[in-house]
């Protein structure tokens, strides 16, 4: 009896990614130019770019789904004809829920939040309302545990004001880059 190969042993399995069970991201970037709609003028007046700062944490609940909550800051100017210019301070809080594809090289992760949003200025009264938004990140690994991410998004306010009006406003687009820690 002679030597007899057994069958031919295949590639050894592709290497999975590693499940995360959570990730904590900031970014900075820019609130792109919008228009709010202020009843009490009973017109809409434009913002100028501002700039924006972004943070949020997210809990896995399943291989390609988190939950979490984020918060973003954002300095837009509201340009309001006469009356000159007003330098706003947008305060957005909201959970969010997010869908994660592709692999650990390139990450695809579209997102919805429903959030509470305060602007303020110092010659107004503080607004509030309840913000929608969506958002689209892009991510890389930079090691094991750090990637490197950008994001596209909108944030807007469909109901809101203070007692004197109500301010609302369609979705507003915000990009906005930094890095996001893992494990």
């Amino acid at each position: 009896m002679g030597y007899q190969p057994g069958p031919a042993a295949g590639p050894p399995p592709a290497a999975q990614p590693e499940e995360r069970s959570w990730a904590l991201s900031a970014k900075g970037g820019a609130l792109l130019p919008g228009s709010m709609y202020i009843e009490q003028a009973d017109d809409s007046f434009d913002t100028e770019l501002g700039g924006l700062l972004l943070a949020r944490i997210e809990g896995y609940v399943g291989p390609k789904i988190s939950v979490g909550a984020q918060a973003l800051l954002a300095y837009p100017t509201l340009s309001v004809g006469g009356a000159g210019d007003f330098d706003l301070t947008l305060a957005n809080f909201a959970p969010t829920l997010a869908a994660h594809f592709g692999s650990d090289s390139f990450l695809v992760s579209p997102g919805i939040a429903l959030g509470y949003q305060t602007i303020s200025t110092d010659d107004l009264d503080k607004v509030e309302g309840f913000s929608p938004g969506a958002f689209l990140e892009l991510s890389f690994p930079l090691s094991p545990t750090l990637r490197g991410c950008g994001e596209v998004g909108f944030i807007s306010q469909p109901s809101g004001g203070n007692g004197d009006t109500e301010v609302t406003f369609g979705p507003i687009f915000y990009l906005a880059a930094g890095i996001a820690l893992g494990g």
